[in-house]
């Protein structure tokens, strides 16, 4: 059974960088996946790969301040632009002085920010983090690792340009809030 294709919308983890990229499946794959991965003979972490045309549920993004105040179609159009990420506990979402890519909001969960290797922050449901680097180019300035089992919403540094352009208020509040912890 070795050797057995991955279906196109499944990419396993390769086992070499499995701790830099922590995004796992939702529970409704999980056991599709383990017997793919055990098939392969893989680790058993797999990243869940979307098409373009999948939205996240934008009530979940409503969490977040950022969105106090928005329309729910407004709310749809940015969901568009996001795409949800479950993490186990344990797994690093970012690290310092490495190269940021993306923006996050925390959906449920909790996350520990460390700076320098001291703990500055815990963020919990409707935080976010990741917006000075996207915001000044600049490196990351923190190293966040899950707690407690989480969901993140994510996007990626090629669509934050539309999220900000598209969404004055949302660029105002995510501007203020790079501001104050940049």
């Amino acid at each position: 059974m070795r050797g057995v294709d991955a279906p196109a919308s499944i990419a396993p983890f390769d086992h070499r960088r499995q701790w830099r990229s922590p995004e796992v499946l939702g529970p409704s794959s999980a056991v599709g996946c383990w017997l793919l991965a055990f098939a392969n003979g893989m680790p058993l972490r797999f990243q869940y790969t979307r098409s373009r045309g999948c939205n996240m549920d934008y009530e979940a993004l409503k969490i977040s301040s950022l969105f106090d105040g928005m329309a729910n179609d407004e709310a749809a159009a940015t969901a568009a632009l996001f795409e949800e990420g479950r993490y186990l506990m344990g797994d690093r979402v970012t690290r310092e002085d490495e190269f940021g890519y993306s923006f996050f909001i925390v959906l449920e969960g909790k996350v520990r920010v460390n700076v320098g290797g001291d703990v500055v922050a815990e963020l919990a449901a409707g935080d976010h983090f990741g917006e000075v680097a996207l915001v000044s180019g600049q490196k990351r300035n923190a190293t966040v690792t899950v707690v407690e089992s989480c969901r993140l919403a994510k996007i990626m540094m090629w669509d934050f340009p539309t999220l900000l352009e598209e969404h004055p208020t949302l660029a105002a509040g995510i501007q203020a809030s790079a501001e104050a912890r940049g």
